[in-house]
């Protein structure tokens, strides 16, 4: 079974608060087969597909992820990825656009 998020716009608060490191619109951790498709990030803040720690000694990973046909159009050029694949297994990315 996957989840899929569809049709979102994510809007962040760069423009007004500028850019931070670890403010992000989406925050994916420890997830299996989900699909992101036609989503719009007009603000310039990452979303990231991390790995976390859940139990001393058990690391759980992303794995079977697709983002698909999304817009991904900073406000400005001072901000950092738009997508940040840390650790993951069977990630497509594939038919977006800056």
């Amino acid at each position: 079974m996957t989840s899929t998020i569809r049709n979102i716009q994510f809007r962040g608060t760069v423009e007004v608060d500028g850019f931070a490191e670890h403010y992000h619109l989406l925050n994916v951790n420890a997830a299996t087969n989900v699909a992101i498709s036609s989503a719009i990030r007009p603000d310039g803040e990452e979303m990231p597909l991390h790995r976390i720690k859940q139990f001393p000694g058990t690391e759980r990973h992303n794995k079977q992820f697709v983002i698909e046909e999304s817009v991904f159009d900073g406000i400005n050029n001072d901000n950092r990825n738009a997508i940040s694949v840390i650790d993951g297994e069977g990630i497509e990315i594939k038919k977006n656009s800056l």
